[in-house]
């Protein structure tokens, strides 16, 4: 008997540093959705502008926040969370689960 990968549905919030241009954030969603692809279906990009944060984190005080949707196993939230968190242009994340 084999096992069955449920898919589940998640959010994540990345926050990326400020210097970044526009044509910047539109490769670094293309490189991310291009390395996620295996991982991850029904991805959806959506870029929701610079604001500025509530408290300084990794020595910034504004951010642009980009909220990705996708489905995955939970096992594939692990490979998802490593490259996350060693992206230097990413300074923080939330991934919450959709219900």
């Amino acid at each position: 008997m084999q096992a069955v990968s449920v898919l589940t549905q998640y959010k994540c919030l990345l926050i990326l540093r400020p210097n970044l241009m526009t044509s910047d954030l539109q490769n670094i969603a293309q490189d991310f959705a291009r390395e996620l692809n295996p991982f991850v279906t029904e991805l959806s990009i959506v870029a929701k502008g610079k604001h500025s944060l509530q408290y300084t984190i990794k020595g910034e005080n504004r951010g642009h926040f980009v909220e990705l949707g996708f489905s995955s196993t939970p096992k594939a939230l692990d490979v998802l969370r490593a490259k996350l968190r060693f992206d230097p242009f990413i300074i923080r994340t939330l991934i919450t689960k959709v219900r």
